[in-house]
């Protein structure tokens, strides 16, 4: 447990460091709408459309605490979400390999750590 408190220590020491070189009007304003992928939102509601390859690119993924890493950490630890934090989650797994779903469903299932 002791290895495991350690890490959550610089994990949090990174966060902090992330504000001191982020702008968050940058991040929010201009780089936000990026990162959340480009399917069924406001600033893109049917994909990016490429000009030469002629359709419309819908494309999902997650950023910060949307990254199925944090997923992953929940799962080892026993958090479970229900309702629209559940549906958010379902959505995100929807743009990653079936591969990396699977390993986060196993490691909430056999996970120690609690």
């Amino acid at each position: 447990m002791k290895k495991i408190n350690d890490i959550i220590v610089e994990i949090a020491k990174t966060v902090k460091r992330i504000w001191s070189r982020t702008r968050p009007f940058m991040f929010y304003s201009v780089y936000g709408k990026f990162l959340t992928g480009f399917t069924d939102t406001a600033t893109f509601p049917k994909g990016v459309y490429f000009e030469g390859v002629d359709k419309w690119i819908v494309a999902s993924g997650g950023s910060a605490g949307q990254d199925n890493g944090f997923q992953m950490f929940e799962r080892a630890i026993g958090i479970n979400y229900d309702g629209a934090i559940k549906h958010m989650q379902k959505h995100i797994r929807e743009g990653i390999s079936t591969k990396r779903c699977n390993q986060i469903e196993f490691i909430g299932e056999h996970s120690k750590i609690r």
